[in-house]
């Protein structure tokens, strides 16, 4: 189960991100509307443990994490240079 609770993400001092909660069991699927700046790519970004969460808190089967820890399973020989080049910046 992934469980969001208020959390914040900030671009420099623009606050993206407001006190989002979410819980999302297994088996369930949801889709994410709004319109262009309202922050869906941001939020899908912040679970995937591409941005980091300014606040709030994130859990993954109930074990409390940074988003940095939740990286999905690399599938390809194409994602896997993609994570290397990210790890070395």
């Amino acid at each position: 189960m992934l469980n969001l609770q208020a959390v914040n993400h900030f671009y420099c001092n623009q606050h993206s991100l407001w006190n989002v909660d979410l819980v999302l069991r297994p088996g369930e699927c949801i889709g994410v509307l709004g319109r262009e700046g309202m922050g869906k790519t941001t939020l899908v970004n912040c679970i995937a443990g591409h941005l980091p969460v300014a606040s709030g808190r994130m859990t993954w089967h109930d074990i409390g994490a940074p988003p940095q820890d939740l990286t999905p399973p690399v599938r390809s020989i194409a994602q896997r240079h993609w994570y290397r080049l990210r790890a070395t910046r």
